[in-house]
C-alpha cells in the first residue's frame, strides 16, 4: 500500500475541502480620505516626504521634497493554470 491514498485525508485529519470551507479570509477595511474602495480594486494615495541636503558656501542647505503616489491594488484574484 502506498504511504498515502487519494481517498485518505491529509495528515492531521483535514480534508482539503474542509480547510477551504472552514477558514474564512480575514477582511481589513481602512477608513481614510486617501483610500477609495471599488468593486474590483482599491485606490490609495500616498505622499513620500524626503529632504535633499547639499553643502553651499560652507553651509548645509536642506530642501524638503514631496512626491505623490497613487497605488491601485486589484481585489479579484485572476484564474491561473
Amino acid at each position: 500500500m502506498p504511504p498515502f491514498s487519494i481517498d485518505q485525508p491529509l495528515s492531521g485529519g483535514y480534508e482539503p475541502s474542509a480547510i477551504s470551507d472552514s477558514l474564512a479570509r480575514p477582511t481589513v477595511h481602512v477608513t481614510s480620505d486617501n483610500i477609495a474602495y471599488h468593486d474590483d480594486h482599491i485606490l490609495s494615495k500616498y505622499v513620500y516626504e524626503n529632504a535633499i541636503v547639499s553643502k553651499e558656501l560652507g553651509k548645509f542647505v536642506v530642501k524638503p521634497t514631496k512626491t505623490q503616489y497613487e497605488f491601485k491594488t486589484d481585489t479579484v484574484v485572476p484564474r491561473v493554470g
